[in-house]
């Protein structure tokens, strides 16, 4: 199991379906736990 912090922006279209997702995160602390 792999747990790290990050944040994701969903884009949501006129209709209310998810259009777009963007998901960041520091590198650092991700590779640092793997």
């Amino acid at each position: 199991e792999l747990n790290f912090d990050g944040v994701s922006v969903f884009e949501i279209s006129p209709e209310g379906l998810i259009q777009n997702v963007r998901s960041y995160w520091d590198k650092t602390a991700l590779m640092a736990s793997l």
